[in-house]
C-alpha cells in the first residue's frame, strides 16, 4: 500500500456514475480505498456494492450504510445487467462509524462524495471529519440550471 492515497467513498446507487467510481477507486493503482458508505443504505445497495468489490478481488472494503437494515428497493435493473445478480446484504456498521473507523487508521484519508450529504453529515455531528473532501456529481438545483436544460428525471 505504500505510495497509495487513502479514501473514503460515499456513494448512492440511483444512476450509475458512483458505480463507475466505485470500481475506479477500487482498482486504481495509486488508491486505497479503505471503505465504503452507501446513501441511504438499503440492503440491496449493500449487497450491489459488496458484489462489485468481490468481482473486483476488494472484499477487504468495509461497507456502512446511512440507515442500516433498510428494505425499500434502491438498486436499478441496469445493475443486474452489468454485474448479474446478487444477493441482499448487511452492512458492516453504520456509514459513521465505518468513516470514523476509517479515519483513525488513515488520518490523512480523503472523503469522496457522490451521494447526499447525510452520511458524512453523520460523522460530523460525533466531532470528527476528513482533513480533504472532493464532492463529485449531483444535480445543480432548479435556481442554477433553467428548465429547457434539465434532463427529464429532474422535472
Amino acid at each position: 500500500m505504500q505510495n497509495k492515497l487513502p479514501f473514503h467513498f460515499d456513494m448512492e446507487t440511483a444512476d450509475p456514475d458512483d458505480s463507475m467510481t466505485l470500481s475506479v477507486l477500487a482498482t486504481h493503482p495509486k488508491v486505497h480505498l479503505a471503505s465504503v458508505s452507501i446513501h441511504p443504505g438499503g440492503k440491496d445497495q449493500i449487497g450491489f456494492v459488496k458484489r462489485v468489490l468481490q468481482i473486483l478481488d476488494r472484499e477487504d472494503v468495509r461497507v456502512g450504510a446511512g440507515i442500516p437494515k433498510s428494505s425499500a428497493s434502491r438498486v436499478s435493473g441496469f445493475y443486474q445487467d452489468w454485474i448479474g445478480k446478487f444477493e441482499d446484504s448487511e452492512a458492516d456498521d453504520t456509514a459513521a462509524n465505518i468513516m470514523n473507523e476509517t479515519l483513525h487508521q488513515f488520518p490523512d484519508c480523503t472523503l469522496l462524495t457522490g451521494a447526499a450529504l447525510t452520511n458524512p453529515h453523520s460523522l460530523w455531528e460525533t466531532g470528527v471529519f476528513f482533513d480533504r473532501w472532493f464532492c463529485q456529481g449531483g444535480f445543480a438545483g432548479d435556481n442554477i440550471v433553467p428548465k429547457e436544460h434539465r434532463l427529464e428525471k429532474f422535472d
